[in-house]
């Protein structure tokens, strides 16, 4: 029996960005090849081999294999990617890949016999290959497809020299800290300072001064949940007077009133520090993350790392990411993550416990916050 999967054309209001993908090889090659230096790592040409294994009680077991050649390439300049067949049985869109909030995890999106969409959850941590495996059963049948995607371009030597390019480089970028206490104990995003080279990461903006900068060392880190705690090593940093907000480990609710305060990208909109305030829009952040909030404050390149307040001045959470489809959805760590994190500190902290911020109206609280609002620039000179 010939087994052959129809995959539904996605189009999800995605509208123009349909409008490009490759149609062969040589398309492909020639698109992964101009932009190497900015792909994300499941972009490639790959060699796909789908195995499907069915069973009825009418012809019983019976195994089919496919193999196919499609193309990953970015849905122009959002963060999500279209599977395109380019030889085999199956030519023309496939799927679509959507990239998580979680470092190395994608949704693949794909149609299935019945006109339904499947999504399937993956990690892509090996760079050159992964595995989706799929089953169905209805009414004594059954089906497994196990689809095996192994990338043969770009090649490893290209990346190995991308890599090594990219490093020579000092590539330059900036997020947002905030502090923890007034001894110069840090709170980031850890994708912020992850790429630093030879731990070239300084902050400035402390008290709202630019014209002063301090080195900074990394303590601890969590990756799966993106933060990483740092400390002023720099003998010229004299100590804050006072942090003024507090930090609340309860669970906020939604509807609730907040605000962020960052440095989003400082090269174009200065650094000054910048609010941008809404509400939490749900519990849970990117696919259901129990680890996050989901805000309607908007946030942009550089706000990641930033400080996420309820309205009475109390830190809630860590900015993130946003939605890069949908309008005014952020993602922020919750707080209570960051207290996991202090009990790994070498040395013990204490918190703030005084809250000046409560009580007073939005533009106090920006003034008095902000002092311990910092940028975080990375590979700087």
């Amino acid at each position: 029996m010939k087994f052959k999967v129809l995959f539904l054309f996605l189009f999800i209001s995605l509208g123009s960005v349909f409008a490009w993908c490759p149609q062969n090889e040589k398309e492909a090659k020639e698109y992964l090849t101009k932009n190497i230096q900015e792909l994300d790592p499941i972009e490639g040409l790959y060699h796909v081999e789908n195995i499907v294994e069915v069973y009825t009680p009418y012809t019983g077991r019976e195994i089919v294999t496919e193999n196919l050649v499609c193309s990953i390439t970015r849905a122009h300049k959002e963060d999500f990617f279209l599977i395109q067949g380019l030889k085999g049985n199956i030519e023309g869109t496939i799927g679509v890949v959507e990239k998580m909030g979680d470092m190395h995890k994608y949704s693949l999106l794909r149609g299935t016999r019945n006109g339904s969409v499947k999504k399937n959850i993956f990690e892509f941590t090996d760079l050159f290959s992964f595995e989706i495996i799929s089953s169905n059963s209805y009414r004594g049948a059954s089906s497994k497809t196990t689809t095996r995607y192994i990338k043969k371009f770009p090649t490893l030597d290209m990346y190995k020299d991308i890599s090594a390019s990219k490093s020579s480089s000092f590539e330059k970028s900036s997020g947002t800290g905030f502090f923890l206490n007034k001894d110069g104990y840090i709170v980031t995003n850890y994708h912020v300072v992850e790429n630093a080279i030879d731990g070239n990461i300084k902050v400035t903006s402390i008290n709202g001064d630019n014209n002063k900068s301090f080195s900074v060392k990394v303590l601890v880190t969590d990756k799966q949940n993106d933060l990483a705690i740092l400390k002023i090593s720099d003998t010229n940093f004299t100590p804050l007077l006072n942090i003024p907000y507090t930090f609340k480990f309860n669970t906020s609710s939604i509807g609730e009133d907040c605000f962020v305060l960052g440095y989003p990208l400082i090269s174009s909109m200065g650094k000054d520090i910048k609010l941008t305030n809404g509400i939490i829009s749900s519990r849970t952040g990117y696919d259901g993350n129990v680890a996050q909030y989901q805000t309607s404050a908007p946030v942009q390149a550089g706000n990641s790392g930033a400080p996420l307040f309820d309205k009475e001045g109390n830190i809630i959470g860590v900015i993130k990411a946003k939605h890069s489809i949908a309008e005014n959805a952020g993602y922020a760590v919750k707080a209570s993550y960051i207290r996991n994190l202090i009990d790994l500190l070498p040395t013990p902290i204490t918190l703030p416990e005084h809250n000046i911020l409560k009580g007073k109206t939005l533009p106090q609280q920006v003034e008095l916050a902000s002092k311990a609002v910092c940028i975080i620039i990375v590979n700087g000179e």
